[in-house]
Order: structure tokens, then C-alpha cells, then sequence
């Protein structure tokens, strides 16, 4: 998922979002995240149950073994337990619930749409979307300017259709592709005015 931080993506993205700021009154902006929580609790959980099995595996084997090997054994396989869940991004992604990794990126979303002040434009037409790579979720928020002229069908398919991003073989070009995609809804129910300016930057890095 490095693809979203590459330079190149990065101007991509910014000329996919100024063409639907050309054709609409919306401010989008787009905020990507690594991850949006460490999950220290499911690193934790991996030492323990590698450091587990290491003692059952211990006590099976008919030899004895001091008890000094046992106690720094053990220690030794609940470090290497962590340490592979650490640095196996895509066993930590399968041993966390879905439904965790979603709320704790509609939390972050929700935090950065405030920090971000997204929700102070003249015209209330701010447009928040969240990605988050190691959770591969895709959080949309907009503001009342936006909820006031969309339907609320409308806006649970953008979210819906922004949030499928990561089921194509290509998420970053995919997010493209979905946000040239809007342009015709947001056109229709929120166009350009007359003397309409780019009150928010089109992608933020914000540290919360």
C-alpha cells in the first residue's frame, strides 16, 4: 500500500480532486494514514501464545530441563511472539476483527474532521476521506452543506463505493477512479458559485 504515498500518486490524487472542485462547490480532502492504532494487544496476545506452546511443548518432552531454560524459554519465545506479529503486517490484519479496525477508523475520521477544521467553510460543503492502509478502510464525512443536498441513498453510496476501494487488485488507482466517479453527483447537487474559492487544501497530513 506504499503506492499512496508516492510522490507521483500523490499529484494524481491532487488532479482528481481539483477536477471535482472545478465541477462542484465540495472541498475534499484527503487524509491517509499507515494505520490508525499500533494494536499492542494483538502483539501482546502473539507472545503469549507462542510463549504457551513453547512451555506445552516443553513439558511433553520426556528429558528434563532446567528450570532456568524454562523460565528464559519461555520469556524468549513470548518476545518472538511479538516481534513476528510486529513485523507481519498481514498476520496482525488477519488475528484483528473487522469490525475494530472499522470503528477505530470512523474514531480517527471523526478526530481529524474536527482537528482539520473541515467543517468551517463559508458554504458547509466540506468533504472528509479518510484512508487507512493497514485497516484498508475508507472513511467519507461531509459536513451539513453536503448532507442537506444529498439524500441520505446518495451518501451511503459514495460511502459504500469508496469503502470497496480495497477489494479491487489496485486501491490507489481504484480511489481515483471512485472520486472522478462523484463528480457527477456532487455537480448535480452542489454546483460551482459564483466567485467560489478553495477554502481547504486537497490532502492533509494531520497528527493527532
Amino acid at each position: 500500500m506504499n503506492a499512496f504515498f508516492a510522490p507521483d500518486y500523490q499529484e494524481e490524487l491532487d488532479i482528481a480532486i481539483q477536477e471535482l472542485e472545478s465541477k462542484s462547490s465540495v472541498e475534499l480532502v484527503t487524509v491517509i494514514y499507515q494505520e490508525c492504532d499500533n494494536y499492542r494487544d494483538i502483539e501482546l496476545w502473539g507472545g503469549i501464545f507462542l510463549a504457551f506452546m513453547a512451555l506445552v511443548v516443553k513439558f511433553m518432552v520426556p528429558a528434563v530441563i532446567h528450570i532456568y531454560a524454562i523460565l528464559f524459554g519461555t520469556l524468549l519465545f513470548f518476545s518472538l511472539g511479538i516481534g513476528l506479529v510486529k513485523r507481519m503486517p498481514n498476520l496482525k490484519y488477519t488475528l484483528l476483527n473487522k469490525k475494530r479496525m472499522r470503528r477505530q477508523a470512523e474514531i480517527m475520521a471523526r478526530a481529524i474532521f474536527q482537528k482539520a477544521h473541515i467543517h468551517r467553510t463559508s458554504q458547509h460543503t466540506g468533504v472528509l476521506l479518510f484512508i487507512s492502509t493497514f485497516e484498508r478502510q475508507a472513511v467519507l464525512l461531509w459536513d451539513i452543506g453536503v448532507d442537506i443536498e444529498l439524500t441520505i441513498d446518495e451518501l451511503d453510496k459514495l460511502q459504500f463505493q469508496f469503502s470497496e476501494i480495497f477489494n479491487t487488485p489496485d486501491p490507489p488507482q481504484a480511489l481515483l477512479a471512485k472520486i472522478r466517479a462523484s463528480i457527477p453527483v456532487f455537480e448535480s447537487h452542489l454546483p460551482v458559485q459564483p466567485n467560489d474559492i478553495n477554502e481547504l487544501p486537497n490532502h492533509l497530513q494531520v497528527e493527532l
